[in-house]
């Protein structure tokens, strides 16, 4: 049922784990991918790297460090660590897959609680290119739920159809510009989104802000 629902360059896929527990049960894991043609993969994934001497595995000294990283009060630009962590993540857990993922642009997580709220994306292969910029990923709770979504899909009403409000890329005043710089690709985001859309309101550069947002309140829109 699910492989009918599936398109050409999509793959469904998703890690688990033999047993519940601390983290140096994840292992032995089998990790799975489903396409639209063929049986359903089942890769039995071993350990790559060292357990650290605290008992964490590289998944989660990898998210510690990205959340650290995320969590400065200014841009952190050395990620070199980081990268280098999230190789060998990779290597471990995503590169056994790559032979069932030729021709995939798009992938749906089944399994997103085993990376523990991380995104698959910021992995990096060993060309250096990060997950996020060769697939389309987006996360269901379960198989089960994704096959659910999809089979209904066409019964629930359009989201297109429904009024949309947009609001992004503000301009930032200049005692600000220091601290604060445009979002790369924040307004050709709102522009696509909205040519989806067919009734939609934008507010972008000057009026996105609480006066934009309190204007619209004031008019009922």
């Amino acid at each position: 049922r699910l492989r009918r629902r599936i398109a050409a360059d999509e793959a469904i896929v998703g890690w688990t784990r033999s047993a519940a527990g601390p983290a140096v049960a994840d292992y032995p894991i089998w990790a799975y991918v489903v396409r639209a043609t063929g049986p359903v993969r089942w890769i039995r994934l071993q350990r790559g790297t060292p357990v650290t001497p605290g008992g964490m595995t590289i998944r989660e000294v990898l998210w510690r460090e990205a959340t650290a990283t995320a969590s400065w009060p200014l841009r952190a630009t050395e990620t070199g660590p980081v990268d280098r962590m999230a190789e060998l993540m990779w290597r471990e857990r995503f590169e056994p897959l790559e032979p069932w993922l030729e021709g995939a642009r798009r992938l749906v997580v089944c399994s997103p609680d085993f990376f523990t709220g991380g995104p698959l994306g910021m992995l990096r292969d060993d060309r250096g290119r990060y997950l996020s910029e060769r697939f389309v990923i987006s996360y269901a709770p379960s198989v089960l739920l994704s096959l659910h979504e999809r089979e209904t899909r066409g019964a629930r009403n359009a989201v297109g159809s429904r009024p949309a409000l947009l609001v992004g890329d503000p301009l930032y005043s200049r005692s600000a510009r220091e601290a604060w710089t445009p979002l790369t690709g924040a307004g050709p985001e709102i522009a696509a989104v909205a040519r989806r859309l067919p009734a939609v309101t934008r507010l972008t550069g000057a009026e996105a802000s609480a006066e934009g947002l309190r204007a619209l309140a004031a008019s009922s829109a």
